[in-house]
């Protein structure tokens, strides 16, 4: 948080880099060796993509193309463990981060035919929001989310300075609700843990893409 304000003085594009870079040197010292922390473009196997996203978690022994330096990236959506979209504040940015995070949920991490049935948590990537600042209250995350019977609604949402982490891990019945700042980070925490554990068993398929090349 001290970071965060010490970012307020300086202009929007530069604070939400320095935001960014902070978070994601936060997750590469936490991750254990392995895991690529960047940022980027996720796109599937059917030509979809999110647009940029804040952070992406790769799981290891895979490949992402990079673009402009080694961690703004084009990422296959098979290959990432998790998607993180970051701001300042949520309660002026917490439907654009939702729409963010619904491109994401779009996607697609494994090949889906008509007949074929997959559970949601196996095709989807799974996504959390960090705010900065943010609701202090179940209701005012639940605001934030709006229904829980969308499908596209992230799996998390963490407002550092509300001190409140709400959400799951996939494969999880039901949400996990942690008040207090250590309470709330480590959960936060808990949960990426067991998203990664969830989501590195997905099995990549580089050739799957192979009908893309050319047209991205």
């Amino acid at each position: 948080m001290q970071a965060h304000a010490d970012s307020t003085k300086y202009a929007p594009s530069i604070t939400g880099a320095e935001r960014e870079i902070i978070n994601r040197s936060l997750l590469s010292l936490i991750l254990a060796p392995g895991y690529r922390v960047g940022t980027g473009t996720i796109f599937d196997q059917y030509g979809n993509d999110s647009g940029q996203v804040d952070i992406v978690i790769e799981q290891p022994f895979s490949i992402s193309f990079p673009i402009s330096s080694d961690q703004n990236r084009l990422f296959l959506a098979p290959s990432v463990c998790a998607a993180l979209e970051i701001k300042s504040n949520l309660a002026t940015q917490g439907k654009k981060a939702m729409d963010k995070a619904a491109s994401i949920k779009e996607l697609f991490r494994t090949s889906v035919k008509g007949d074929d049935f997959h559970f949601l948590d196996e095709i989807s990537i799974p996504t959390f929001i960090i705010g900065f600042k943010g609701p202090s209250t179940e209701e005012g995350i639940e605001n934030i989310y709006k229904s829980f019977s969308n499908k596209l609604i992230p799996n998390g949402i963490l407002s550092i300075d509300g001190a409140i982490f709400y959400g799951r891990a996939p494969g999880q019945n039901g949400f996990t609700i942690a008040r207090g700042k250590a309470a709330s980070l480590f959960a936060f925490l808990q949960c990426v843990t067991a998203t990664l554990q969830h989501a590195g068993s997905n099995e990549f398929k580089l050739d799957e893409f192979q009908s893309l090349i050319g047209k991205t």
